[in-house]
């Protein structure tokens, strides 16, 4: 997944305040800002720290499904 892709999983599947909106632009232009590599290191570090899904196969693992 690239970037956008990820927030979108983010924007999906957190509870409601976790990942901010489409409507937020200052998330949008920082992520938009970042090297491929800065991103992942943010999204790595913002996954592990809350405890949430980094990928849809993880995901459903988590689920049992």
């Amino acid at each position: 997944m690239n970037r956008f892709e990820k927030v979108e999983f983010l924007q999906e599947t957190c509870a409601e305040g976790i990942a901010p909106n489409n409507q937020n632009v200052l998330f949008q232009e920082l992520v938009s800002w970042m090297t491929e590599n800065e991103f992942t290191e943010f999204y790595e570090h913002f996954c592990d720290h809350h405890e949430i899904c980094k990928t849809q196969e993880e995901l459903n693992s988590v689920m049992g499904v």
